[in-house]
């Protein structure tokens, strides 16, 4: 990969970080407000648990977003980024422009779909 495009992907992927880091720390404010209230009733406790379960499941998707983009920050450095780690093929740009922090390839992503479902 030319180095002008590690840089594209590289800045794509910083500015992402930047913004699940923000997310993450407006979840984990949210938590905390959460379980600071005091519910009045049976009600409120019902749906105080469920706003914080919804928040909890948020809080941890965007943790395993931001360690799939550490990740790929790591594979630009290491040089390695943008190959699938699966076959070893190049990922295609179209794919990375979509999914920047992509580790497989589309054949080897369809191949590990499948196994999955199996």
């Amino acid at each position: 990969m030319k180095k002008n495009e590690l840089k594209f992907y590289k800045k794509i992927l910083e500015e992402k970080r930047e913004q699940l880091i923000a997310n993450i720390n407006s979840s984990v404010n949210e938590i905390s407000e959460l379980r600071e209230n005091k519910a009045a009733d049976d009600f409120d406790v019902a749906s105080m648990n469920t706003d914080l379960s919804i928040e909890y499941s948020l809080n941890v998707n965007q943790q395993k977003a931001f360690l799939e983009i550490e990740s790929a920050l790591k594979r630009i450095e290491n040089g390695t980024y943008g190959l699938c780690e699966s076959c070893g093929e190049q990922i295609s740009l179209e794919r990375l422009k979509v999914n920047p922090e992509a580790r497989l390839c589309i054949s080897c992503k369809e191949q590990a779909e499948k196994q999955n479902r199996s």
